[in-house]
Formats: C-alpha cells, structure tokens, sequence
C-alpha cells in the first residue's frame, strides 16, 4: 500500500476500522509505515449501523435461512489503471481502419472520428508510456429491488440487469471516459475490465 502512495505522491493512507479490537495490528502498521515512508495513516470508525457485521456472520445466518437483506450496504468493485504519462502521450483520431482490426472499440461505445490517447514512452516515464494510477469504479447501489433480488438468490445477470436499469455507471463505462478524457488508453481499459 505504502508502494502505490509513494507511486501517486500519496502522503496519506485512509483505512476504515470495523472495531476497536483491528485498533492494535493497524496502529502498529501504520507506524512502521510513517516510519519507513513517512506516509501518514489516518483511521475512520465504521458506522455503528453496520459495526457489528461480519462476512462469517452473514453467512451462518444466510446458510440457515435468515434474511440478510438490509444488512447488504452499497457494493464497490474497482480495479486500477495506468495513467498515462502527461509528457508524452499521442492521440489518435479512431478510423475504420481501428474498428476491422479489433472489434472490441464498437463494443466500447467508442466511434470512428473519435479522439483516443496511447502511450509512447519518455525520460520521465521510464520510456513504458504510463506515470502513476487511477481507480476505475462500479458502485452498485442496493435498492429494494436488488434487495429482492439478492434475498430471492437472483443470478449475476438479473441482478446486474436490474443495477443497469437503475442507472449503475459499469466500470468499463468508467473506464472508457477516462480514455475519452486522455487519463489512460484503450488498451489499458480492456487490460483491467471486462466488457459485458
């Protein structure tokens, strides 16, 4: 973690605690990391709403027919892309020339005429064309309905139809505005997400 803080010019690390008995193991980790890296630790109490959940408790009392419904808070998956390096990216106006040799730009939302960025490689990106990462982000917001769903042990598709149908943000779809932005690069975007 201290890693990809120092990678990003981070001076701060902020992690959730879910009781005070985590206090102890992560006040000695965040210790040794202000000591080694002088990277700060900043800790953030859970709710009192949701402090007495555990993953293994959830699924003894789903395991016996209980109802766990209201205790699924709003679900957050992401993954990391390379940003690229703002010295030497090039940009590309997307033909259909792009589109025959891989099929997935159509798949992406993206159009012939429209602006990507790729990278090249610098002095100061160590000549890899990326400098520094960014989260790609899927938030899934539990309604009633994907309540339902999740309750009645709907598959993945119902219940990420439904999120799409309440206007989830995918996180490919957070991906490729990032490409659209310049932030990173459309080979980046598919290394890192899954196109539904």
């Amino acid at each position: 973690v201290v890693d990809v803080a120092q990678e990003v010019g981070a001076t701060a690390i902020v992690k959730g605690l879910r009781a005070v008995s985590d206090f102890e193991n992560e006040l000695q980790m965040a210790q040794m990391n202000k000591q080694l890296s002088g990277v700060e630790t900043l800790f953030i109490p859970t709710s009192s709403q949701h402090s007495f959940i555990a993953s293994r408790l959830l699924r003894e009392v789903a395991r016996f027919g209980g109802d766990v419904k209201a205790f699924v808070p709003t679900v957050v998956a992401q993954r990391l892309v390379r940003l690229l390096c703002d010295r030497c990216k090039t940009q590309k106006s997307l033909s259909r020339r792009d589109f025959d040799a891989d099929p997935r730009l159509s798949a992406l939302g993206l159009k012939i005429g429209e602006t990507v960025f790729n990278p090249k490689g610098c002095e100061r990106c160590g000549g890899v064309g990326y400098r520094g990462r960014s989260g790609v982000f899927e938030v899934l917001e539990v309604t009633g309905e994907i309540r339902d769903l999740i309750g009645a042990k709907a598959d993945f598709g119902a219940l990420d139809a439904a999120a799409m149908k309440a206007g989830m943000t995918t996180m490919i779809e957070d991906a490729v505005g990032k490409c659209r932005t310049g932030a990173t690069s459309v080979a980046e975007a598919l290394r890192v997400t899954t196109i539904r």
